[in-house]
Protein backbone atom coordinates (compact mmCIF):
# COMPACT_ATOMS: atom_id res chain seq x y z
CA UNK A 1 0.00 0.00 0.00
CA UNK A 2 1.51 3.40 -0.88
CA UNK A 3 2.80 5.66 2.35
CA UNK A 4 0.80 8.63 3.16
CA UNK A 5 0.92 11.11 5.73
CA UNK A 6 -1.18 11.77 8.19
CA UNK A 7 -1.19 14.34 11.16
CA UNK A 8 -1.26 12.49 14.72
CA UNK A 9 -1.83 14.17 18.15
CA UNK A 10 1.64 14.96 18.18
CA UNK A 11 1.91 15.92 14.23
CA UNK A 12 2.58 14.79 10.90
CA UNK A 13 3.58 11.28 10.65
CA UNK A 14 4.76 8.91 7.29
CA UNK A 15 3.06 5.84 7.47
CA UNK A 16 5.31 3.98 4.66
CA UNK A 17 2.91 0.74 5.91
CA UNK A 18 -0.72 0.92 6.97
CA UNK A 19 -1.86 -2.48 9.05
CA UNK A 20 -4.51 -5.09 7.78
CA UNK A 21 -8.09 -4.44 8.64
CA UNK A 22 -9.35 -5.39 11.83
CA UNK A 23 -10.99 -9.30 11.61
CA UNK A 24 -14.07 -10.47 10.10
CA UNK A 25 -17.04 -9.43 11.28
CA UNK A 26 -15.94 -5.99 12.37
CA UNK A 27 -18.41 -3.09 11.92
CA UNK A 28 -17.50 1.08 10.90
CA UNK A 29 -17.14 2.45 14.07
CA UNK A 30 -15.65 0.16 16.31
CA UNK A 31 -16.67 1.40 19.67
CA UNK A 32 -13.84 0.50 22.47
CA UNK A 33 -16.69 1.14 25.55
CA UNK A 34 -14.58 1.37 29.09
CA UNK A 35 -16.17 -1.43 31.18
CA UNK A 36 -17.56 -3.56 28.09
CA UNK A 37 -17.76 -7.08 28.62
CA UNK A 38 -14.64 -9.08 26.37
CA UNK A 39 -16.10 -12.52 24.60
CA UNK A 40 -13.61 -15.06 23.39
CA UNK A 41 -14.62 -17.80 21.23
CA UNK A 42 -15.33 -19.94 24.52
CA UNK A 43 -17.87 -17.70 26.07
CA UNK A 44 -17.07 -14.05 28.33
CA UNK A 45 -13.16 -13.79 29.37
CA UNK A 46 -13.07 -10.50 30.83
CA UNK A 47 -13.36 -6.90 30.51
CA UNK A 48 -12.43 -3.95 28.68
CA UNK A 49 -9.88 -1.72 31.41
CA UNK A 50 -8.45 0.58 29.06
CA UNK A 51 -7.09 1.11 25.39
CA UNK A 52 -3.22 1.99 24.31
CA UNK A 53 -3.02 4.31 21.84
CA UNK A 54 -0.13 5.50 19.63
CA UNK A 55 -0.44 9.36 20.09
CA UNK A 56 2.02 9.94 17.14
CA UNK A 57 -0.19 7.94 14.71
CA UNK A 58 -3.74 8.52 16.74
CA UNK A 59 -4.29 4.68 15.91
CA UNK A 60 -5.25 2.23 18.72
CA UNK A 61 -2.64 -0.74 19.12
CA UNK A 62 -3.96 -2.60 21.66
CA UNK A 63 -6.67 -3.30 24.51
CA UNK A 64 -6.01 -3.96 28.04
CA UNK A 65 -8.31 -6.54 29.01
CA UNK A 66 -8.81 -7.22 33.05
CA UNK A 67 -9.84 -10.56 34.21
CA UNK A 68 -11.18 -11.88 37.71
CA UNK A 69 -11.64 -9.70 40.47
CA UNK A 70 -9.91 -10.56 43.98
CA UNK A 71 -6.90 -11.73 41.98
CA UNK A 72 -6.80 -9.62 38.67
CA UNK A 73 -5.19 -10.65 35.69
CA UNK A 74 -4.87 -8.10 33.39
CA UNK A 75 -3.68 -9.08 29.63
CA UNK A 76 -2.29 -6.57 26.84
CA UNK A 77 -4.46 -7.62 23.62
CA UNK A 78 -3.64 -6.80 20.28
CA UNK A 79 -6.24 -4.93 18.23
CA UNK A 80 -6.02 -6.97 16.14
CA UNK A 81 -7.56 -9.69 17.96
CA UNK A 82 -10.91 -8.32 18.00
CA UNK A 83 -13.36 -9.13 15.62
CA UNK A 84 -16.11 -6.96 16.64
CA UNK A 85 -17.09 -4.22 19.06
CA UNK A 86 -19.94 -2.21 19.97
CA UNK A 87 -21.00 -0.01 23.45
CA UNK A 88 -21.80 -3.35 25.59
CA UNK A 89 -19.63 -6.14 24.47
CA UNK A 90 -16.24 -6.93 21.98
CA UNK A 91 -15.38 -9.74 20.74
CA UNK A 92 -11.88 -11.22 20.42
CA UNK A 93 -11.02 -14.09 17.44
CA UNK A 94 -9.23 -16.68 20.45
CA UNK A 95 -9.45 -18.89 23.01
CA UNK A 96 -9.71 -17.92 26.91
CA UNK A 97 -6.40 -19.82 27.73
CA UNK A 98 -4.91 -17.93 24.46
CA UNK A 99 -4.84 -14.80 27.39
CA UNK A 100 -2.55 -16.24 29.62
CA UNK A 101 0.47 -15.92 26.82
CA UNK A 102 -0.29 -12.56 26.24
CA UNK A 103 1.74 -9.63 27.83
CA UNK A 104 0.76 -8.98 31.14
CA UNK A 105 -0.28 -5.07 31.87
CA UNK A 106 0.51 -3.53 35.24
CA UNK A 107 0.89 -0.04 36.82
CA UNK A 108 3.67 1.15 38.81
CA UNK A 109 3.19 4.66 40.31
CA UNK A 110 6.37 6.72 41.81
CA UNK A 111 6.70 10.23 43.10
CA UNK A 112 9.90 12.50 42.65
CA UNK A 113 10.55 15.93 44.77
CA UNK A 114 10.18 18.47 42.39
CA UNK A 115 12.85 21.07 43.60
CA UNK A 116 11.75 24.19 41.96
CA UNK A 117 8.03 24.24 41.89
CA UNK A 118 5.75 26.08 39.57
CA UNK A 119 2.50 26.65 40.90
CA UNK A 120 0.77 26.14 36.90
CA UNK A 121 3.00 23.61 35.36
CA UNK A 122 1.74 20.27 37.07
CA UNK A 123 -2.55 19.30 37.31
CA UNK A 124 -3.67 18.75 40.78
CA UNK A 125 -3.29 14.72 40.35
CA UNK A 126 0.28 14.83 39.93
CA UNK A 127 1.08 16.49 42.86
CA UNK A 128 1.28 16.04 47.10
CA UNK A 129 2.52 17.67 49.98
CA UNK A 130 4.65 16.40 52.17
CA UNK A 131 5.42 18.69 55.48
CA UNK A 132 8.30 17.37 57.96
CA UNK A 133 7.56 16.57 61.49
CA UNK A 134 10.74 19.13 62.06
CA UNK A 135 9.37 21.71 60.00
CA UNK A 136 9.66 23.71 63.52
CA UNK A 137 13.19 22.47 64.01
CA UNK A 138 14.97 22.22 60.67
CA UNK A 139 11.87 24.86 58.81
CA UNK A 140 11.94 21.85 55.89
CA UNK A 141 8.28 23.29 55.10
CA UNK A 142 6.29 21.94 52.52
CA UNK A 143 7.68 19.62 50.44
CA UNK A 144 6.28 19.44 46.53
CA UNK A 145 6.37 16.06 44.46
CA UNK A 146 5.29 14.65 41.25
CA UNK A 147 3.48 11.86 40.60
CA UNK A 148 4.68 9.48 37.85
CA UNK A 149 2.46 6.33 36.70
CA UNK A 150 4.93 3.68 34.69
CA UNK A 151 3.14 1.21 32.27
CA UNK A 152 4.32 -2.04 32.34
CA UNK A 153 3.84 -4.05 29.43
CA UNK A 154 3.08 -1.50 26.87
CA UNK A 155 6.21 0.59 25.49
CA UNK A 156 6.90 4.10 26.84
CA UNK A 157 5.92 5.34 23.38
CA UNK A 158 2.70 4.88 23.57
CA UNK A 159 -0.54 5.88 25.75
CA UNK A 160 -2.73 4.45 27.47
CA UNK A 161 -6.40 5.52 28.26
CA UNK A 162 -9.29 4.07 30.42
CA UNK A 163 -12.47 5.26 32.53
CA UNK A 164 -11.41 8.40 34.46
CA UNK A 165 -8.70 9.72 31.98
CA UNK A 166 -9.06 13.13 32.40
CA UNK A 167 -10.17 15.47 29.46
CA UNK A 168 -9.50 19.14 29.19
CA UNK A 169 -10.48 21.65 27.11
CA UNK A 170 -9.08 25.15 26.43
CA UNK A 171 -11.03 26.20 29.46
CA UNK A 172 -9.94 23.83 32.35
CA UNK A 173 -11.36 20.41 32.71
CA UNK A 174 -14.20 19.09 30.85
CA UNK A 175 -14.40 15.37 32.06
CA UNK A 176 -13.66 12.19 31.35
CA UNK A 177 -13.24 9.74 28.68
CA UNK A 178 -15.97 6.97 28.74
CA UNK A 179 -15.14 5.30 25.26
CA UNK A 180 -12.89 5.62 22.19
CA UNK A 181 -14.92 5.25 18.58
CA UNK A 182 -11.75 3.49 16.17
CA UNK A 183 -11.90 2.84 12.26
CA UNK A 184 -11.56 -0.54 10.63
CA UNK A 185 -9.58 -0.33 8.21
CA UNK A 186 -6.83 1.66 9.69
CA UNK A 187 -7.53 1.04 13.55
CA UNK A 188 -7.32 5.07 13.74
CA UNK A 189 -9.36 7.11 16.51
CA UNK A 190 -11.82 8.90 15.03
CA UNK A 191 -13.87 10.42 17.91
CA UNK A 192 -13.84 10.59 22.06
CA UNK A 193 -16.90 10.31 24.17
CA UNK A 194 -16.30 11.89 27.54
CA UNK A 195 -18.76 12.20 30.21
CA UNK A 196 -19.57 15.42 31.18
CA UNK A 197 -20.89 16.18 34.73
CA UNK A 198 -23.29 14.28 37.57
CA UNK A 199 -25.37 13.63 35.07
CA UNK A 200 -23.78 11.40 32.31
CA UNK A 201 -23.47 13.98 29.48
CA UNK A 202 -21.97 12.37 26.81
CA UNK A 203 -20.00 14.61 24.27
CA UNK A 204 -18.64 13.41 21.02
CA UNK A 205 -14.94 14.78 20.29
CA UNK A 206 -13.28 14.88 17.23
CA UNK A 207 -9.91 13.43 17.01
CA UNK A 208 -8.74 16.55 15.56
CA UNK A 209 -9.63 18.65 18.49
CA UNK A 210 -7.05 16.20 20.21
CA UNK A 211 -3.67 18.15 20.75
CA UNK A 212 -1.75 16.30 23.46
CA UNK A 213 -2.51 12.86 25.49
CA UNK A 214 0.07 12.27 28.18
CA UNK A 215 -0.38 11.02 32.05
CA UNK A 216 -2.33 13.77 33.56
CA UNK A 217 -5.01 13.05 30.45
CA UNK A 218 -6.26 14.25 27.16
CA UNK A 219 -6.13 18.03 25.99
CA UNK A 220 -8.27 19.75 23.48
CA UNK A 221 -7.44 22.32 21.24
CA UNK A 222 -11.61 23.58 21.97
CA UNK A 223 -12.66 26.20 23.98
CA UNK A 224 -16.01 25.79 26.38
CA UNK A 225 -18.20 27.72 24.03
CA UNK A 226 -16.87 25.31 21.06
CA UNK A 227 -17.45 22.02 23.11
CA UNK A 228 -21.33 23.00 24.01
CA UNK A 229 -22.07 22.80 20.38
CA UNK A 230 -20.61 19.69 19.29
CA UNK A 231 -23.12 16.54 19.13
CA UNK A 232 -24.14 14.88 21.74
CA UNK A 233 -24.50 10.95 22.49
CA UNK A 234 -27.41 8.93 23.60
CA UNK A 235 -26.01 5.59 25.04
CA UNK A 236 -29.82 4.23 25.46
Amino acid sequence: MASHKRAGFLGDTDDESMPPALGEGCELPLSFSIGAAVHCDDGRCGRLARVVIDPSTDRVTALIVEKGFLQREDRVVPVMAVKSASDDQIVLGMHSSALRDLQEYREVDFRVPVERWDRGKYQPEQTRYAASPYEAVAGSGVVPSRRYRFHEGVPFSLKVVGRGTKVRDADGSLGEVDHVLVDCEGQHITHLIVRQGLFSDYVIVPVDAIVEVDDTGILLTLARDEVRALPRYDRA
